[in-house]
């Protein structure tokens, strides 16, 4: 474990963090988290690395224990949750009495978990995913005031926003921990979403071409977009233009102003 990303602004100040909002993003192999203020500049930022091998719950206690600015008190705390236990449903087909019965053929049921739902308004639907119940608590007694949700949620939702901006369909792809979520969009219509495991370049591009053929999207029109760990000077990347005439990132949403120490 260690960190890779640390940054502190000097208008950062421990007697206003009242007014401050506190950003918590984790995963298997990180706990990221950020301060911002009520006129969107980022104040803080640090980004911890974990050993995916370890147990995350233990792995978040020992970061939540050593970081002083996780003890302060915040105006409001968003906790986004990154995991392969989800799924996304249609309003219309939406069941409310056993909403577990919708991940039943696409999550394991090891283990003591939870069923939390993120409603997507704008698309009509909604985002069904499970957390770890020992994660959950760690995360209430550090945070009991915290809002939980699925950070691929808002990751959608921009994705239709910057998808209404262009006609036709298009492919989106976010890569993180050897996992990828892939959706499609015709215009600002939310067609389509996957999630998958990969360990090559060969998997990834198996089953991204995968949606192109079952949609019968054609590779030398269709453009996609990527997000993640996913860089233009990669393998991956060079493995997938081979396939894909029009690969393109996607356009980064300006959420906070960044200060001299993010800017640098």
């Amino acid at each position: 474990m260690g960190v890779d990303i640390s940054i502190q602004e000097e208008q950062f100040s421990i007697k206003n963090t009242n007014n401050y909002d506190l950003f918590i993003i984790t995963g298997m192999d990180r706990f990221s988290f950020l301060v911002g203020d009520n006129q969107s500049n980022l104040l803080a930022l640090k980004s911890h690395v974990f050993n995916s091998n370890n147990d995350l719950t233990a792995s978040i206690k020992n970061v939540c224990l050593e970081e002083d600015l996780l003890k302060l008190p915040y105006r409001s705390v968003k906790i986004g949750l990154i995991n392969g236990e989800h799924t996304f449903i249609p309003d219309r087909l939406f069941n409310a009495e056993d909403p577990k019965a919708y991940l039943a053929s696409t999550v394991s049921d090891k283990g003591n978990k939870n069923i939390h739902i993120d409603r997507l308004k704008n698309l009509d639907s909604r985002q069904i995913y499970q957390v770890d119940q020992d994660l959950e608590f760690c995360l209430q007694q550090y945070f009991p005031t915290a809002r939980l949700f699925h950070v691929l949620t808002p990751l959608v939702l921009g994705l239709q926003q910057i998808s209404s901006h262009q006609n036709g369909r298009k492919v989106y792809v976010y890569v993180r921990e050897k996992r990828a979520h892939i959706f499609l969009f015709e215009d600002r219509n939310f067609l389509f979403a996957n999630s998958f495991s990969f360990k090559t370049d060969k998997d990834f591009i198996y089953y991204t071409m995968l949606v192109y053929d079952q949609f019968k999207l054609d590779a030398s029109e269709v453009p996609l977009y990527y997000s993640g760990f996913i860089l233009e000077n990669s393998q991956l990347y060079h493995q997938l233009y081979r396939y894909i005439r029009f690969l393109n990132p996607v356009p980064r949403p300006v959420f906070f102003k960044y200060g001299e120490q993010g800017n640098s």
